[in-house]
Parts: C-alpha cells; structure tokens; sequence
C-alpha cells in the first residue's frame, strides 16, 4: 500500500497505481477510500486507452 501511494505521490497521473490501490483498498473493506481512488482511475481512463482493467475493477466494486 505504502508503495503504491508514493508511486501516486511522485507521479499523480500512473492510472496503474491507482487502478491497484483501488483493488487493494477494495480488499482491505475501505469501500469509501476505494471509491474515491477508483473514481480517480475512471477520470484518467480517457487519456489511457491502452488501460485495459477499468471493467474490472468496476465488476469487482459492485461485488462489495
């Protein structure tokens, strides 16, 4: 976790890092954090095209 938050920290636009903390925020039960994260993953999205796991981690947000 520590990780992935610098690695948003040093660059605020690594829709990686967020798509994974959201999966990791999601798994710990932070649902509210998860939101906010994931929220921030779908507004990078359009500039990513090539970022493929956006539906999932939309399936797995409504599975908690």
């Amino acid at each position: 976790m520590s990780l992935l938050r610098k690695a948003i920290q040093d660059d605020p636009n690594d829709i990686v890092s967020w798509g994974f903390l959201g999966r990791e925020l999601l798994a710990m039960g932070e649902l509210e954090e998860a939101a906010q994260v994931l929220g921030t993953a779908e507004k990078l999205a359009p500039k990513f095209p090539y970022y493929a796991r956006l539906s999932e981690l939309r399936a797995d947000f409504c599975r908690h």
